[in-house]
């Protein structure tokens, strides 16, 4: 009898980190293969296909490759930033082998402006600092980029412009391209001849401060711009007041117009409008939709009756010039609209001073107002304050949450104690119209804010003119000053500039980039020397 077949015994071998598995007795046959997972000898695993051929079976391990990092970067590479702004580095890493992309932070200068493990930088003050990211893999990957921390509120160019008459600029805007635009008149000649007495003229410059376009115009009457703003195309508008005839005949004595640009300078349309009675624009603003507002007062009836002496207005028309509506509010007393500003949202703000009572009772003098209706006109609410020595608004602006920011001047105590004279202020409401914060400041001898802007981060900037020393010494009669606040009415930097001659800042915009334009007149000579009289200026300042 033939004696029985012996178990089969596994027997192994290790052969160059292959494994080979034999298997006595087994049959000649191709068993289908699985896929398995194998634990090499640093751990590192592998997966390997199985097959049984015959009597042996085989596992085969595929080549393996050690985790490893290829390279390290930085996004955005070196960049300049200011003492407040908020910044997150991130890093690309290169791997293979499923080596983990973590890597640590590092700030060679800490007292500048220190790092966290996840990339999000403490910006503390002015100077410079390599930061330096690190594989937590293998340290010899690293990247390291220069970060230069600017001090808040530098100067970055100041332009001077006029003729050898008089020339002022009163209002200032900025494209997405960081263009920026000052409206005003001129008893000269800026762009070709002069039409007759004052005309407009809107002006451009670039981002560095390189004139890009001037526009002149006018009647051979006064003409004069008090308000520019621009859309989201790129479109210009500017808006003041005519004793000609720009578009059609006048309606008597002072008419407003609006006169639209596209961003190179080419007329797209002109509109007029008033009553037999007087009617001035002070102030414009766009909105998100290309809508177009215009405010001021007129001394006539643009919407129902007037309801005594001087009255507020508020109009819109479209991007292209078609009439939306109209909007005539007053008292029976002395009532004026400054500025005007949207929000996100499509409300619009309204903002100015009255001897009477829009809402409430006066004060016991002049009272500054804020009245906010929806795009359709329909109207929202009204806000009136005063200290009954005297209180008027110059303009009216919102942050990206519809809060509302007035600047002005006041005689009396609307924040503390009055520094004596007139002093400038700075008043916040949230959108629905509630109280957030004000904040008066001056010398003994007169400050008051003419414009306000906000930036993308809700930083607030107030411009104006000091007859004393805001910030470090005067440098005349009067200055130009440019004041900053945080969105909950920190103070974070003042600028103060002028000539001994006298300088006023009568607006202020920002651009994209938070560069700050304020734009004045000068009798001295900021840049260059005066052409003559008083000269128009732009001056811009990082954030």
């Amino acid at each position: 009898m033939a004696p029985a077949p012996a178990s089969p015994t596994p027997s192994s071998a290790r052969m160059g980190g292959s494994v080979r598995r034999a298997v006595r007795g087994a049959r000649s046959a191709q068993i289908a293969g699985q896929v398995r997972e194998v634990v090499g000898a640093r751990g590192y695993r592998h997966r390997a296909r199985v097959v049984v051929v015959g009597v042996a079976l085989s596992i085969v391990l595929g080549a393996c490759s050690a985790p490893s990092v290829t390279s390290v970067s930085i996004d955005g590479g070196d960049r300049s930033v200011v003492v407040d702004d908020s910044l997150t580095l991130t890093a690309t890493v290169v791997t293979s082998g499923g080596a983990s992309a973590a890597v640590t932070w590092e700030s060679s200068d800490e007292a500048v402006a220190g790092i966290d493990d996840a990339g999000s930088v403490a910006i503390l003050t002015a100077g410079t600092t390599d930061v330096t990211a690190t594989s937590t893999v293998d340290p010899s990957m690293r990247d390291t980029v220069t970060l230069t921390v600017d001090p808040l509120g530098v100067l970055m160019w100041t332009r001077q412009f006029g003729t050898s008459s008089n020339d002022q600029a009163f209002g200032v805007a900025t494209d997405a391209e960081g263009n920026v635009y000052a409206a005003g008149y001129t008893f000269g000649a800026l762009e070709g001849a002069g039409a007759g007495n004052a005309d407009a003229f809107v002006r451009s410059y670039d981002r560095e401060g390189s004139l890009r376009w001037t526009r002149q115009f006018g009647t051979s009457a006064d003409d004069e711009a008090f308000g520019v703003a621009t859309d989201a195309e790129g479109n210009v508008y500017a808006a003041g007041y005519t004793r000609g005839a720009l578009e059609g005949p006048n309606a008597g004595g002072e008419d407003v117009f609006i006169r639209s640009y596209d961003r190179d300078g080419s007329l797209r349309w002109t509109r007029q409008f008033g009553t037999s009675s007087g009617d001035f624009a002070t102030g414009m603003a766009t909105d998100a939709s290309g809508n177009v507002y215009v405010t001021g007062y007129t001394l006539g009836a643009l919407e129902g009756p007037n309801a005594g002496s001087e009255d507020a207005f508020i109009r819109s028309y479209d991007r292209d010039g078609s009439l939306r509506w109209t909007r005539q509010f007053g008292t029976s007393s002395e009532d004026v609209a400054t500025g005007v500003a949207t929000d996100a949202s499509g409300n619009v703000y309204v903002t100015g001073y009255t001897y009477g009572a829009l809402h409430a009772a006066n004060s016991g003098f002049v009272d500054v107002f804020v009245r906010s209706y929806d795009s359709a006109g329909g109207l929202r609410w009204t806000r009136q304050f005063g200290t009954g020595s005297g209180d008027v608004a110059n303009g009216v602006a919102t942050d990206a949450s519809g809060n509302v920011f007035i600047a002005g001047g006041t005689f009396g105590d609307l924040d503390g104690t009055s520094a004596g004279s007139e002093d400038a202020f700075v008043r916040s409401y949230d959108s629905e119209g509630g109280l957030r914060w004000t904040r008066q400041f001056g010398t003994s001898s007169g400050d008051v804010a003419n414009g306000v802007a906000t930036d993308a981060s809700g930083n607030v900037y107030a411009a104006g003119s000091t007859g004393g020393a805001l910030d470090g010494a005067e440098f005349g009669t009067f200055d130009a000053f440019v004041r900053s606040y945080d969105n909950e009415g920190s103070l974070r930097w003042t600028r103060q500039f002028g000539t001994s001659s006298g300088d006023v800042a009568n607006d202020v915009a920002i651009d994209a980039n938070r560069g700050v334009h304020a734009t004045g007149y000068t009798f001295g000579a900021l840049e260059g020397a005066n052409a003559g009289a008083g000269d128009a200026f732009i001056r811009k300042y990082g954030r």
